[in-house]
């Protein structure tokens, strides 16, 4: 086998070769050579600015499209949230005029408010109802009062319109024993 004597390209030392092709003494220069080559050739090709060009390039289309694709999905949001809201009040109305069918006491009290207010008899059966309803519920006896009339008073409507009109006030008093 034949050896070469060479200079290293790095340190200068001299060393046997076994190539006629290498130039470092050992592992340690061979790494600091093939840095030092590296480089060279990114300042001779303009390496760094290509790939920060590039990386811009990618950087900017995946905005785009992230931009895009959250337009997309919000776009859809909007229309989703439309289409459910819609559907809710559709639905909510479907319920309150099955409520109202059955002559639940909200429903009651709810359609009474919005063809007079409170100064309509309506309003006050169907909140008698409500209060007497709540208080079965529970195994209670009702003892609710508005303006000093209680619930358990026939035509308690109309009394308590007619005590609004004169006294000018409603006093709402919910209890139960």
């Amino acid at each position: 086998m034949t050896t070469y004597k060479a200079k290293c390209a790095i340190c200068g030392k001299e060393f046997e070769r076994i190539s006629n092709r290498s130039k470092y003494c050992g592992k340690k220069c061979a790494e600091i050579g093939r840095m030092k080559s590296r480089r060279e050739w990114i300042d001779k090709t303009d390496y760094n600015e290509k790939q920060r060009i590039r990386a811009q390039k990618i950087r900017e289309e995946r905005e785009a499209a992230a931009g895009e694709a959250e337009r997309i999905a919000r776009e859809a949001r909007e229309q989703l949230r439309e289409g459910k809201v819609e559907e809710m009040k559709r639905a909510e109305e479907e319920r309150f005029a099955e409520s109202l069918k059955n002559r639940e006491p909200w429903a009651r009290m709810k359609q009474a408010l919005k063809e007079g207010g409170m100064n309509n008899s309506e309003y006050w059966e169907a909140w008698k109802a409500d209060q007497v309803q709540y208080c079965a519920k529970f195994g209670r006896k009702c003892t609710s009062s508005v303006n000093e009339i209680p619930v358990t008073e026939e035509d308690f409507g109309n009394k308590v319109v007619q005590s609004m009109k004169e006294q000018n006030r409603c006093i709402q008093r919910s209890s139960w024993e």
